[in-house]
């Protein structure tokens, strides 16, 4: 008997790796016909018992963005894990650092981290939702042999739910995040919080990034801002509102944000005219941010080998309302976004270049 328990054990095994495998190369030829090519330095299937595992080592991608521009993407190592019991679902890790280079520009772009995990739901050409968390994150870009921090914390976490066929629901959190080499302000820890909804989305037919981003404008695609919270210390804002792209690729919109402690004597800054507001700035920057403790919550907690989302309920809302504050402000922010130009009011903060 326990021979051949074992015996359709292992069979069952061999089979959940071919058709681990399968789905994997049914989503590497869904890729490529989008413009995105991977290879592997080695690779092998492991695993047995209770799970299938893909490992690739020596990754790298290459991923066309339009006609003229490409990114090379390395990585150290990949390993993708399924287990028996839940074949719907794909794990994840990827091991740092991984380094992306862009064909149209001069600098490298990298990533590290102590975890980067993926959670997929679904077959992986189509998958019903995608989870990802990374632990003490760090990106930088590499200039002529010289580091420039750009992005830097202890957890980001991103989640995509497919709601039909045109649908994603969209939520991030980002944990202590601050950008080393922003200034005083962003050189200091924060948290922040997005969550939003992609309407028009087709994602059934494989195109390169700048044609999807046109597809989706030319189907009327628009991008609903139900909250982005951000909080650092004191200073709290938090906003919602509607981007779109026009014809051109540019992004157009508007956000109406409220604003509180140092954030909302930063924007009454912008808002001035002369050079009081410069003076008022400068003098924010030199200031030390005190208030509360930094307040933080997660999307979930993911194991080794366990998606990495977690169901909400009234609970965890009693718990989120208690963490975020109550009132965010009076002072209320009018962003608008006029083809690609970012104003703050009726002042000018800078301008985003065309996506596509």
């Amino acid at each position: 008997a326990l021979l051949v328990v074992g015996g359709a054990w292992t069979a069952t095994w061999f089979y959940a790796a071919r058709t681990t495998e399968t789905a994997i190369a049914s989503w590497i030829d869904s890729e490529a016909k989008a413009g995105r090519d991977y290879s592997c330095g080695s690779r092998s299937t492991g695993g047995f018992p209770l799970r299938v595992e893909v490992s690739c080592t020596a990754l790298q991608a290459t991923v066309a963005m339009s006609d003229q521009s490409t990114l090379v993407v390395n990585a150290k190592s990949l390993r993708t894990a399924a287990n028996i019991l839940s074949p719907g679902t794909l794990v994840t890790n990827i091991s740092g650092p991984v380094s992306v280079t862009s064909s149209s520009q001069s600098a490298t772009f990298v990533g590290n981290w102590s975890l980067a995990q993926m959670t997929l739901h679904g077959q992986p050409a189509s998958p019903s939702q995608v989870s990802v968390v990374l632990d003490n994150p760090e990106f930088y870009r590499l200039v002529q042999g010289t580091n420039e921090h750009v992005l830097a914390g202890s957890r980001l976490e991103f989640n995509a739910t497919a709601i039909g066929a045109s649908i994603i629901n969209i939520a991030a959190h980002a944990v202590d995040m601050s950008i080393p080499e922003g200034g005083p302000i962003t050189s200091r820890p924060f948290v922040a919080d997005i969550s939003a909804t992609l309407h028009d989305v087709d994602n059934r037919t494989p195109q390169m990034f700048y044609a999807r981003l046109r597809d989706w404008q030319s189907r009327g695609g628009r991008l609903d801002v139900a909250e982005v919270r951000i909080q650092q210390g004191d200073a709290l804002a938090a906003g919602a509102g509607e981007i779109r792209l026009s014809d051109s690729g540019r992004v157009e919109g508007a956000l109406r944000v409220s604003a509180a402690g140092l954030y909302q004597r930063l924007a009454q800054s912008y808002i001035r005219d002369g050079r009081s507001g410069a003076r008022e700035r400068e003098r924010l920057a030199q200031s030390v941010l005190g208030g509360p403790k930094i307040n933080t919550r997660s999307l979930g907690t993911p194991q080794s080998d366990q998606p990495a989302d977690r169901e909400a309920g009234p609970r965890g809302e009693r718990q989120r309302q208690q963490l975020m504050p109550q009132e965010v402000g009076n002072l209320e922010i009018p962003i608008r976004f006029m083809d690609g130009a970012v104003f703050l009011g009726s002042t000018g903060l800078g301008k985003i270049p065309p996506l596509f």
